[in-house]
């Protein structure tokens, strides 16, 4: 029997727009074409494999359908489709078109039911394929009707539907009555989940089936929930319900006979498609279809347009699998610059030597002739000076870096008069590159160069030099005024030319945080891998370069020209990152979060680095002592309940001695024994105590060693300071991280944590510690972004949150609440947020599971705007690909369609999440940026600073201040970090700060 293949095109167009929504596609007029991209190349994708006999496509049409009369909240909650998508619709269509595929599509019903009733009435004379991603359509599959996801490749048969669902197609419709669907607001059952649904189908069949024999569930409270459902289950059937039923011929007016015999397909068609891949410059795709079918033409200028390959597309050529066509899906391979004779390249493409990965072939687009030059020559300096004062724009790469990756040591001074890698040394300052236009960058070798420079003398040519620190003054003074200063990692450059005297101004941009905000998912913003990403280009990592271990070799010991080459390299990529990366912000709407968060902030970071905070090494001896004895203590306490000496940091030894001397039983294995990672201690701790003691004996050796040891170590023998690195681009929610030392990870709750805090202190008697912390600022953005009259309500007339919660939990009194019901409301605040079930509610709380379960449905009834907040992001990921905090800046999460339940899972986790970590992350980030004005204005007239911003963890920041000034600086601190949340957040809930101050951060923090 032949096959006919029913196409979902709405389904197509959504999912191919939003797999470039971090990354859209752009032809040369600025038109977004990544819907159109992604919907021919699927369709030829098809048309290559399966050679299809007949097509028919179907659309959603913008008239409501008639589930929008059943109920008006029916898709009410989606966003409305952006306009950039809503353009692409009637191109896409006009395709089809091109190549004779008939459509269906009638307003009042959506596609789903056209191709649900076409599959329902062929299915006899043909084997039905539908192609779409939307899992509704299981619910029609049949030894005769099976679905095709072209994005994952799958096919879906009912024996899939049975073995991912755990129901038959027939029961599919039943399955989301019951759990409903919230990207189409369909409610389903309150409180069953997939799980219950499917134990329920299993034993009863139906829906109906349920309700008529509902005596017969045995859980009160299940029966409880689908009583109370009944109305919501019937009504979300109706909804979910694919209709096979649609009046094709009297809506349309056309016999499915001549509808069969249009559907008809010739591959020969495909020629008429040239001048609609041209519009659209889908030009990668007409190379290759050039290529498939063998087309010739005798038009130059015709031939020329055809492979011309737009900046857009060079963008986007590694595409992944799921959008590439069939046939190149053999090994890479490496056409050696040359193409077939139909094919011209566009030479006026710069810098794009580039493997298009996704159709296996090279783009012989020409690379642009760059120039490096090694300025050794007065007239070398002065052509460089004169296009300083012309260009707007100015990449810099200094001499070492850690651009092309290693250790923060390459940057900063490695003398031996510091005990520290971060002392910054203006000495140990090589040379710097500078580009201002594609064709040429210039390095200046400030060790070894062949002449002076200065005002005075610069005339004059010498045959030696002597570091003149004036030379790298006089260069930047030349730049234009309004000329964007460009580098990757910039904010070294920033300090290590602050070093000499020399600021750089605003405007900055940092090519590593453009690409970290345009995809924080990635692990890896460095030079090397951004060049990569984006230029096709490969940097050779500086390990390779001078060597590793003994034979490592110091920068400065490379010839001159070598290192010039490098760092004319970098300087260049830079200079190209940057017009990649400014187009890119814009078209992702992140413009406002780079200028107005992440670069002012580069420069106020900067100065809490260089600042440092004084550590007390005295106090760190005695901790150290301290640590020590408990350390003891704990080992002799483990060594008696062993009944013998063992290594206690060796976890095979430690394994033999609980599980097989001491008989514990096992909690879970591993490929080299039974685990005894702290999951697994803390699991034991309940009844064993030798597995507190190791919890213990972990968490202070490990305190011991990180901290009280280290920190001494990291100390600058100049300032006697630490300065930590704090880093804007690790996280992916937008936090800030911090290096050399990790003072994130302090502990705030153990005794040891906070003794250690009491070496973070002043080292002038007239100053204090102040601490500026966020109040529960996460439950705060939970209650805007949810709207929850609850939670707005509790903030807003100061309550216990927790408490509140639990009276509302537990229909009690705030005043009766006791600490252990306060404390399991805290759990589920703070738990809800970071998408915690019942089995880690009841791990934590020491109740049962079903009294976890109970509390958990017991919040959602009463914080129902909060459920619908989290059912709303998940939506929102699924559709668009990415989480977003109210400040714009993104989090792609491209798990959120995978098939793999864990994964799935923990994407819908970070969906809920990051909005609320990531908003919490800008408004810090926002209150840093207005204190380090304010304190700029207050320390202006004072020759000693009045105050300093030196550490920022969380969700706290910690100042140095003058005594005599706390509290008029406590008051600055407080205004500014509430004002740090927009107007019309804070009139929804406004933010709490708690301060606190005195001689160290244990006090003050106190």
């Amino acid at each position: 029997m032949s096959k006919i293949y029913l196409l979902d095109g709405t389904a197509l167009i959504y999912r191919a727009y939003f797999a470039f929504i971090n990354n859209p596609l752009r032809n040369s007029s600025g038109e977004n074409t990544s819907a159109i991209f992604g919907v021919v190349n699927t369709l030829l994708k098809l048309i290559n494999t399966e050679k299809p006999e007949r097509i028919i496509v179907s659309f959603d049409l913008k008239e409501p359908t008639f589930r929008h009369e059943i109920t008006d909240t029916y898709k009410a909650n989606r966003p409305p489709a952006p306009e950039e998508l809503i353009s692409q619709i009637e191109p896409v269509k006009d395709f089809f078109k091109l190549l004779s595929i008939p459509e269906v599509s009638i307003p009042g019903f959506e596609a789903d039911d056209i191709l649900g009733t076409l599959a329902e009435r062929l299915k006899d004379s043909y084997d039905i394929v539908i192609i779409t991603s939307d899992k509704d359509f299981a619910q029609i599959v049949d030894d005769k009707v099976a679905l095709f996801d072209p994005f994952s490749e799958k096919i879906v048969d009912a024996e899939q539907v049975k073995k991912k669902y755990g129901i038959t197609p027939e029961q599919f419709a039943d399955y989301l009555s019951i759990i409903g669907d919230s990207s189409d607001n369909i409610p389903g059952v309150r409180g069953i989940g997939p799980k219950g649904a499917t134990t329920l189908l299993q034993q009863f069949n139906t829906l109906d089936d349920i309700y008529t024999n509902i005596e017969q569930i045995s859980s009160e409270s299940l029966r409880k929930k689908l009583l109370d459902g009944k109305e919501s289950a019937y009504l979300s059937r109706r909804l979910a319900r694919i209709v096979t039923d649609v009046p094709i011929e009297a809506e349309t007016g056309l016999e499915l006979r001549k509808l069969i015999e249009g559907s008809k397909f010739n591959e020969d068609i495909l020629q008429k498609t040239i001048p609609y891949l041209q519009r659209y410059e889908l030009n990668s795709i007409l190379n290759k279809l050039n290529q498939s079918i063998s087309l010739t033409t005798d038009n130059s200028t015709a031939s020329e347009k055809q492979s011309e390959t737009t900046n857009a597309e060079l963008e986007h050529n590694t595409l992944s699998d799921e959008l590439s066509f069939p046939w190149e899906k053999e090994e890479s391979v490496t056409v050696d610059r040359k193409l077939s004779t139909s094919v011209k390249t566009d030479e006026s493409v710069q810098g794009n030597d580039v493997v298009q990965l996704s159709f296996d072939f090279y783009s012989d687009s020409k690379k642009p002739e760059f120039i490096p030059h090694l300025i050794e020559k007065e007239n070398d300096l002065k052509e460089l000076l004169d296009k300083l004062q012309k260009k707007p724009i100015i990449a810099v790469a200094i001499v070492p870096s850690t651009r092309r990756g290693g250790s923060y040591n390459h940057i900063f001074s490695l003398d031996s008069n510091s005990s520290n890698g971060n002392d910054i040394d203006s000495d140990y300052l090589a040379g710097i590159s500078i580009c201002v236009e594609n064709e040429h960058a210039y390095y200046i070798d400030l060790t070894k160069s062949m002449f002076s420079y200065s005002k005075s003398t610069a005339s004059q040519d010498r045959s030696s030099f002597e570091y003149i620190p004036n030379l790298l003054t006089e260069i930047f003074s030349y730049i234009n005024k309004e000329a964007i200063i460009v580098g990757h990692n910039i904010k070294h450059e920033y300090l290590i030319l602050e070093s000499l005297g020399i600021t750089l101004r605003e405007p900055l941009f940092d090519t590593m945080i453009a690409s970290y905000l345009l995809d924080s998912a990635l692990a890896k913003h460095n030079l090397i891998d951004c060049a990569r990403r984006e230029l096709h280009l490969e940097l050779q990592p500086m390990e390779d370069i001078l060597g590793t271990g003994k034979k490592k070799q110091d920068i400065k010991d490379l010839d001159i020209k070598i290192v010039a080459e490098l760092a004319n390299e970098d300087a260049n990529s830079i200079f190209r990152l940057f017009e990649k990366y400014k187009h890119r912000l814009a078209d992702n709407k992140l413009e406002y979060l780079f200028n107005n968060i992440e670069m002012p902030l580069l420069t106020v970071l900067a100065t809490m680095e260089r600042n440092g905070v004084y550590i007390d090494c005295d106090v760190l001896q005695d901790i150290n002592q301290e640590i020590s004895k408990e350390i003891d203590k704990l080992t002799e306490s483990i060594y008696k309940l062993a009944g013998k000496e063992f290594n206690i940091n060796s976890t095979q030894q430690l394994s033999k001695v609980m599980f097989d001397d001491l008989q514990i039983p096992p909690v879970k294995r591993t490929k080299t024994g039974y685990s005894t990672d702290n999951y697994v201690l803390e699991v034991l701790a309940e009844d064993f105590e030798i597995a507190q003691f190791l919890i213990d004996f972990r968490q202070l050796t490990k305190l011991r060693s990180t901290y009280v040891e280290s920190l001494p170590q990291l100390v600058d023998k100049k300032t006697g300071r630490i300065h930590s690195s704090f880093n804007q681009t690790i996280t992916t929610t937008g936090r800030l991280s911090s290096s050399n030392p990790n003072l994130q990870n302090i502990p705030i709750r153990s005794k040891a944590g906070k003794e250690i805090r009491k070496a973070f202190t002043v080292d002038d008697d007239e100053y204090l510690i102040l601490s500026a912390d966020y109040s529960q600022i996460e439950l705060r953005i939970l209650g805007i972004l949810s709207k929850d009259r609850n939670l707005i309500t509790a903030f807003n007339h100061d309550q216990d949150i927790h408490a509140q919660t639990a009276g509302l939990i537990l229909n009690k009194p705030i005043t009766m609440i006791t600490q252990d019901e306060r404390r399991m409301a805290k759990a589920i605040n703070f738990g809800i947020i970071y998408g915690m079930g019942a089995n880690k509610l009841s791990r934590e709380t020491n109740i049962s599971l079903n009294d976890a379960k109970e509390f958990i449905e017991s919040y959602f009834t009463k914080f129902s705007r909060v459920k619908e907040y989290i059912q709303q992001q998940k939506y929102k990921a699924r559709s668009y690909g990415y989480a977003e905090t109210i400040m714009g800046r993104r989090l792609s999460i491209p798990n959120i369609h995978s098939s793999n339940q864990r994964l799935q899972s923990e994407a819908e986790r970070i969906a809920v999440n990051m909005p609320i970590q990531g908003s919490a992350a800008d408004i810090m980030k926002m209150a840093m940026i207005k204190l380090a004005k304010e304190f700029e204005k207050i320390n202006k007239e004072v020759e000693k600073p009045l105050v300093r911003m030196i550490i920022q963890v969380h969700d706290e920041l910690v100042f140095e201040v003058h005594n005599k000034e706390l509290g008029k600086i406590r008051q600055i601190v407080i205004r500014e970090m509430k004002n740090a949340l927009p107007e019309k957040y804070r009139i929804i809930i406004p933010l709490a700060i708690d301060t606190g101050a005195g001689s160290n951060w244990f006090e003050a923090h106190s």
